[in-house]
């Protein structure tokens, strides 16, 4: 509410002033909305996002429409147009940020706004203005009389943009396994790979002491999980045998990038692209596991523990996403793998154009 707030006494405030009558209010309208563009700290790097944000879109909409449809018209600097095709007019505001070092904090008066719950979707482009690179939004912002309330909006780079993570590995980072289980090791990324950087980047090791030998992969398959731009990456590291009792490594460098050349980034909040590193274990004193009569490959139904053989396509799947998935990620029952999680946009901005994110993080 009216309370000090550290965001806005350190923000430079942009004010949309919604007098959309002529002579209906003056500007300084004291029912307000502090809009406070948040990213989320697992996706994206707030001091990254406002050096490239050169301009800030911001569509205010409801359920029931702002106003009747009409010819698009400014109004005051600022826009009306049915930006969304639904027969009704919204209000669409540009906010310059060349200027700004830091995410702006948007003050939106009330204006003649109906008295009613408003839709804000808001967008930003990099400051060339080639690009939409980053989006979000909230539903169901209110105006309280008199008063200027804070609204957290979550604001982060769209999916495209950003650097790839290693959203899961099987198996998984932690695990113990038996004798004989595992002879395929499988690291799943957020994006659309390049398929022959991260067959370069990707390397298992055995740790002993405080050596590490290398364990030599038979082949290594690099495969796209969807059909679309967005779709995340899977890469097998198939071996020789299955492996024997002991340590194991998997290490992914940053020279693995996505279909863009953007690197690895594991840790996005940290300076500098950073790698994948995770651990699992093989205990040789734990039951053997006895292989099947042939492996999926082969028309047989043989996978590595935590996958799952498909024999239509004769290769073997997660079985299942682990415990919990990383921040920011959520599980895909159809694909059983760790995705990024699009409500980090705030419902806006997250998927294709022709998806929507549903209450699970999932775009569909």
């Amino acid at each position: 509410m009216d309370s000090p707030n550290p965001k806005r006494s350190s923000a430079t405030i942009a004010t949309l002033c919604l007098c959309l009558s002529l002579g209906a209010l003056a500007c300084g309208d004291a029912t307000s909305l502090d809009l406070l563009l948040t990213p989320d700290p697992n996706v994206t790097n707030s001091d990254e996002l406002a050096k490239e944000l050169g301009s800030v879109t911001v569509v205010i909409d409801s359920s029931k429409g702002l106003y009747p449809n009409g010819p698009p018209s400014p109004v005051n600097g600022i826009e009306l147009r049915d930006e969304d095709n639904d027969g009704q007019l919204e209000v669409i505001a540009l906010v310059d940020t060349m200027h700004l070092d830091r995410l702006p904090l948007i003050r939106l008066e009330r204006g003649t706004l109906p008295d009613e719950s408003i839709e804000l979707r808001i967008s930003g482009k990099d400051r060339q203005g080639n690009r939409i690179f980053a989006a979000g939004g909230l539903k169901g912002a209110k105006f309280v009389a008199d008063k200027i309330t804070d609204m957290v909006v979550p604001f982060n780079i769209k999916l495209r943009y950003r650097a790839p993570v290693v959203t899961q590995t099987i198996p998984f980072s932690g695990s113990t396994h038996a004798p004989g289980s595992t002879s395929s090791i499988f690291a799943i990324f957020s994006k659309k790979m390049n398929v022959d950087s991260v067959r370069k980047a990707i390397t298992l090791v055995r740790v002993e002491d405080k050596k590490e030998i290398p364990v030599p992969a038979e082949f290594i398959r690099v495969q796209y999980i969807a059909n679309n731009d967005e779709s995340p990456t899977s890469a097998e590291y198939r071996l020789k045998e299955a492996l024997d009792g002991g340590r194991y490594r998997l290490r992914i460098s940053t020279n693995a990038v996505d279909s863009a050349g953007l690197a690895l980034d594991q840790v996005p909040l940290e300076n500098g692209s950073q790698p994948f590193s995770g651990q699992f274990e093989i205990d040789g004193t734990a039951m053997a596991t006895t292989p099947a009569m042939a492996s999926c490959a082969q028309g047989g139904d043989q996978c590595s523990s935590g996958t799952t053989c498909d024999k239509n396509a004769q290769k073997c799947e997660a079985a299942a996403c682990p415990d919990k998935c990383p921040a920011a990620t959520v599980c895909s029952l159809a694909w059983n793998i760790c995705v990024p999680d699009c409500r980090v946009f705030g419902g806006f901005g997250g998927c294709d154009k022709d998806e929507t994110c549903n209450p699970a993080g999932i775009c569909e």
